[in-house]
Order: C-alpha cells, then structure tokens, then sequence
C-alpha cells in the first residue's frame, strides 16, 4: 500500500499544474461555488501552486514511512486527509482511482497495522527475535473482518448492479468500454475481437459477484484458490487494457489480508489458540463505517435510484429528487464511495473524437494534432464530458454553460502558452456519437464546432465557443 500511494501521490504532483493549480484547467473558485460541500478541506481557498506541490511532495515522504513500517498509522492519517482533501479539490475529475486510493488510505488508519515487519525491526541486532515474536502476534481483529466485508462490498456492489445493465447482459458492454477514452488502446478493438469480447463479458458478469465468497470461504478451501486466479486475471486484465491502474493494484494487494492464514502458515508460523483482545478505537470506527456503507448499498438498492430517491408522488408534487441521507455521515469523516463501475455504461457509452484546423487566409485549413489540444488521459477525459452533456459529476443545469466556458477557454489558454510563437486561428470540431450495440463500429458521429479562437504569440483570444450541445441519442 505504501508503494502504491508514493506513485499516487509522485503522479498527483505531476497532475497538479494541470488540475490543482490556479493556472490549471480546473476553475477552483468556480467548483467551489457550484459544489459547496466540497468546501471542507485542508486546502485553503485559492491555494498557490508551490503550496500543493509542497503538500504532495511531504505526500510521498509520508508514503515512504508507510512503506518501511515507521509511524505508520500516523502517516496514514497524513496521506488520507491529503488524498481528501485533493479528490474534493478536483472533484470534477475524481474518479475509481481517487475513490479506492482514500478508501484504503482509510482502513490504513482503522487496521492494527505497524506491529510487525517494521524496517527498524528487520535491520536492527536482534531482528532474528524480531521475527520469530512477529510470528506470535496478535491484535485484534476485528477491523480486520471490517475491512473484509468492505471488500465483499465492492465485488458485491459492482458485480451485482451491472445485472441491470442490458449492454452487459447482452454482451456488447466490455467492447463498448475498451472504446472509451479510459481504455489504453480505445481504436484497437474492433470486429475480430468481439466474439472474444461478448465471452469476457460474460465471465465478468459471473466472476465479479463470485469474488464476494473469496472473503468468506475458510482457510485453504479449493475454490477460495480458483477465486484468487480469477481475481488475479480480473485486476490483472482491467490494468492491461484500462487506465486504472491504482485501484486495482490495491484490490490485488489487498488479497495478502485474505489469504492471511494461508501465508501465516507457509511462514512456519505456529498455531495459536483464538484470544479475546480488547476493542480498540479503530475497530469502533470500522464497525461504523462498514454499516454505514452497508446501510447505503442496501438502500440504494430498494429505495434510491444513482444515490437519489424520486418516488411518483414526490414528481407530481414537483418536489426535486432527494439525495440518500448516508452519504452525508460518510462525507463528514471524508469517504466517499459509490462502488458501481461501468455498470452506467448504457447511460454515458458516448465516443468523442476531436478534429482541430488551423484557419489561414492566404491557405486550405491545415490539421493539427488534436491531443495538443484536447489530450486524451483520463483526467482530461472526464473534463471533456461535461463539454458534451454527459456528465460525470452532477451540476446545476444553470450553471453548465458558465462551467463550459470556463473549460473551453482554459483549455485554449493551454493550448496558447505551449506555442507562444505562433499566431494563427484555430478551430475545434467534436465528433460525437453513442457506443450502442448497433453502433459499435463507430459509424454515426455527428460532427459540430466547439471551439473558435486565436493564438496571439501565446495568448488566447476565443471567438466562438459551444455552449448547449445537442442531445444525441
């Protein structure tokens, strides 16, 4: 975990003049006006660049003493008010990455971690007898059976919702998600892999939801080990093909607390009798959370609809959607946890290619490179969808053509900073179609202007700009 959050936060450093910087592509001061809850942060309003690249960097150094078993559980608490506080900072671009990196960061905290395998303790004179008092230790454990229900939760969650799904059902969805910009190689699939993709599909479908008995099953049993090469090519093949990278690191790392007893016994560990330990601090807030999470799941389910409640009766009587009740506790102490991954892809399966012109008078329109413009991480891509209606994160319909606006001519000012020699015209057009099952050959884009504007020795001056893109169906 600790080499896993030193190459979240080392990446969160390089990220930071594009997306936590004054001068970035996020608008902070805006974010915090249209999204007020994301307000409570260790980030003071309009902090400056050196600041957070700073924090990021004492982000690392704590990483680091995580890593080598030093202070631990205080470095812990470091890393996850400073992962908080990031994702809030960013909000708009947050994503499964984010969510699972603070999410652990947490359970750090909760689990009685820092007892054993310790640098110190393996360096120092007596690490021989170290080694063998590790291997009788005990704590308590019950966040450890916390945080293993967590885990049931996520497969649980994300297996389960994508049932409702009738692209997963029908078998198209994984092929549909591998042309999404999230993917590393978005253009690469296409009909020859589709018979093997509608298989993987449904092996997904199965597996995800089976994982929850990976938690579950006593030590050594035979399908918990099939379970563990499934959940290997799972992550494994999700880090392969997709970029989310972290989280999946962390739901393999993850398995070392599974197979516990399993690794304690090849250790040569000996068997020792159950003991009655007291509940500690961390075992109170775990046992909180991981009801408190169960609580919302279960309550999605029956009675919200993507985290919100609108019965009939609340419509007619023109009342708005009411947000579910549990997400505020989990706000307060800093999670925030949805677990529903790309089940929602019938609703946001958009392809969005971009053709960028450089306008001449004296010449035809010459084609630039529009990744120059518009790159295609994924931070950037989630950006982008809020310039085609779909939204990542939900905002005030009133309030998207300012938030438009605002990317768009950032995104231009980018764009004029990295070529302050040139003074040319340029104009973006965004090709925009669904990934439906008809149309998984990407032949039905509609083409439209999004962006007008002028590089005057690096300055930007925009000209025209779309603000209310069309509905596409």
């Amino acid at each position: 975990m600790g080499l896993v959050s030193l190459a979240y936060f080392a990446r969160t450093y390089h990220e930071a003049p594009l997306f936590s910087g004054p001068d970035g592509l996020l608008d902070h001061t805006l974010l915090r006006r249209l999204l007020p809850f994301t307000r409570l942060s260790l980030f003071p309003p309009g902090a400056p660049l050196p600041l957070l690249r700073a924090l990021f960097i004492a982000g690392c150094g704590a990483a680091l003493l995580l890593t080598l078993g030093i202070g631990s559980q205080l470095a812990a608490l470091f890393l996850y008010g400073l992962a908080v506080s990031t994702y809030r900072w960013n909000f708009l671009v947050m994503y499964v990455d984010d969510g699972i990196m603070h999410l652990a960061l947490f359970w750090m905290m909760a689990l009685p971690i820092g007892y054993t395998l310790t640098l110190p303790g393996l360096l120092g004179m007596e690490a021989a007898t170290n080694w063998a008092a590790w291997q009788t230790q005990m704590v308590s454990g019950v966040a450890v059976r916390c945080f293993l229900l967590n885990l049931a939760l996520v497969y649980g969650v994300a297996g389960l919702w994508k049932w409702a799904s009738p692209m997963w059902r029908a078998g198209s969805a994984l092929e549909a998600v591998l042309k999404l910009p999230v993917s590393h190689a978005p253009t690469f699939w296409g009909r020859p892999h589709r018979q093997w993709l509608r298989l993987s599909t449904y092996f997904a479908l199965v597996l995800e939801p089976a994982l929850v008995l990976i938690v579950m099953l006593p030590t050594h049993h035979p399908l918990k080990w099939a379970l563990l090469a499934g959940l290997v090519g799972f992550h494994g093949g999700i880090i392969t093909t997709m970029q989310i990278p972290f989280a999946n690191l962390i739901m393999l790392g993850a398995s070392v607390v599974i197979f516990r007893d399993e690794l304690m016994q090849a250790l040569g560990a000996p068997e020792l009798a159950p003991a009655t330990l007291p509940l500690t601090v961390g075992d109170g807030v775990a046992l909180s959370v991981v009801a408190c999470l169960a609580l919302l799941f279960v309550s999605n389910a029956i009675f919200f609809r993507n985290g919100y409640a609108s019965p009939l009766w609340q419509k007619s009587m023109g009342y708005k959607p009411r947000l579910n009740p549990l997400y505020a506790p989990l706000w307060l102490i800093g999670l925030v946890q949805s677990y529903r991954l790309f089940d929602w892809i019938d609703e946001l399966n958009y392809h969005v290619g971009y053709e960028v012109l450089e306008i001449s008078p004296d010449c035809a329109p010459r084609p630039v490179d529009s990744t120059t413009l518009f790159p295609h991480t994924i931070r950037h891509v989630l950006l982008q969808t809020y310039l085609q209606g779909n939204l990542w994160m939900k905002v005030a319909p009133d309030a998207l053509p300012t938030l438009r606006a605002t990317i768009l001519t950032r995104y231009a000012r980018r764009y004029c900073r990295a070529h302050p020699t040139e003074q040319t015209t340029l104009e973006a057009y965004a090709i925009v179609q669904r990934i439906t099952t008809d149309n998984l050959d990407l032949q039905c884009g509609a083409r439209r202007l999004l962006l007008r504007f002028t590089n005057q020795h690096g300055t930007a001056v925009v000209t025209e700009m779309c603000l209310t893109p069309p509905v596409y169906h």
